[in-house]
């Protein structure tokens, strides 16, 4: 038979082994969701070449040829105002006959220059075209020569090419269709432009209210966004297996109490 001091421990042992059980259990668990080259022709008029693609300030040569003396004309539907057309003639290294030309220049274009070069020959009423295509920037990865070359915002010009400056990301800014370049962030409460730098940078469930914060569908929790639906969720099975767990308490009690009475009475 148990003594009286032996029920004692026992019951003590069973009281220890439930408040374990609560403490381990009661506590919300929840989970994290993360979630231009070559040349046109007509006839024996020929340009070269026939795109020219330059980054802002370059210089720029067309050159339109032809076998017989004929008198060149230029149309430039663009924005070139500045411009030198020199006229000359040499020897073909093909057929060693005569080739007239006349060189067109174009110094220091800028983006609003881009356009298309037409070339007229008046006697034989032909004509050959080209484009002049002022790069208007590259995005980060891009050749560059200036950072002001770089179409992506805040991107600078780093041996050769478009990159973030130290410590910046490129972000996509998706409502806006442009590219951009902003400083990381780590948490909640940081100041930020654009949703796309709460979302990829500090949680998928945040956006940007000049501060990255918790989107109305869900809340902060330590420093972390849960959805509302997964809290109430998770809220629903704790408060089932907290109730479960007082049950089982309350029964190992009155069976630790039962058989701490009963010991007594022997």
């Amino acid at each position: 038979m148990f003594s009286i001091n032996s029920a004692t421990v026992c019951c003590t042992i069973l009281v220890i082994i439930c408040l374990a059980l609560v403490h381990s259990h009661a506590l919300p668990n929840l989970r994290v969701r993360r979630l231009g080259g070559g040349y046109s022709n007509e006839g024996d008029l020929r340009l070269e070449p026939t795109e020219a693609i330059v980054y802002p300030g370059s210089n720029v040569t067309f050159i339109c040829s032809h076998t017989s003396n004929v008198t060149f004309r230029w149309t430039l539907n663009s924005d070139i105002k500045l411009y030198d057309a020199q006229f000359g003639a040499s020897v073909s290294g093909e057929s060693g006959g005569p080739v007239f030309y006349s060189r067109l220049i174009i110094p220091l274009v800028t983006r609003r220059m881009s356009g298309e070069v037409i070339c007229f020959a008046d006697e034989d009423h032909s004509r050959v075209s080209a484009f002049l295509i002022v790069n208007a920037g590259v995005r980060n990865g891009g050749a560059c020569r200036a950072s002001s070359d770089c179409m992506t915002d805040k991107a600078v010009c780093m041996d050769g090419f478009c990159e973030c400056p130290r410590n910046y990301v490129r972000l996509t800014v998706k409502d806006k269709s442009f590219d951009a370049c902003r400083e990381m962030i780590y948490s909640l409460y940081d100041p930020c432009e654009f949703d796309e730098q709460c979302t990829h940078l500090v949680d998928p469930l945040s956006v940007c209210k000049k501060v990255c914060v918790c989107a109305p569908w869900a809340k902060d929790r330590r420093g972390r966004c849960f959805a509302l639906s997964e809290l109430t969720s998770n809220r629903s099975q704790e408060m089932y297996r907290v109730g479960l767990i007082a049950v089982t308490c309350i029964i190992i009690l009155i069976v630790a109490v039962s058989l701490w009475v009963t010991l007594k009475r022997v």
